[in-house]
């Protein structure tokens, strides 16, 4: 009887010490995240197309978005 107490014991604790704890990451935090990358990308890109600022909006959000997508991966 005692052999069987000391394995359930084992058990709680090897059971207790195993934990799944979720990453949970913000994308703009980390230096290699491909979204901030296209999105300065799509930022220089722009500044020289458009003159107008809701038309340099627009095509950082289109550039960013179709740089981010990629070629169909």
């Amino acid at each position: 009887m005692n052999g069987l107490r000391f394995f359930v014991i084992l058990g709680a604790l090897a059971a207790s010490a195993c934990s799944v704890s979720p990453v949970i990451t913000d994308p703009g935090d980390s230096a290699g995240d491909r979204y901030g990358s296209c999105r300065r990308a799509a930022r220089d890109v722009c500044k020289y197309r458009e003159a107008d600022d809701e038309a340099r909006k627009q095509c950082v959000a289109e550039a960013t978005y179709v740089c981010v997508k990629g070629s169909g991966e």
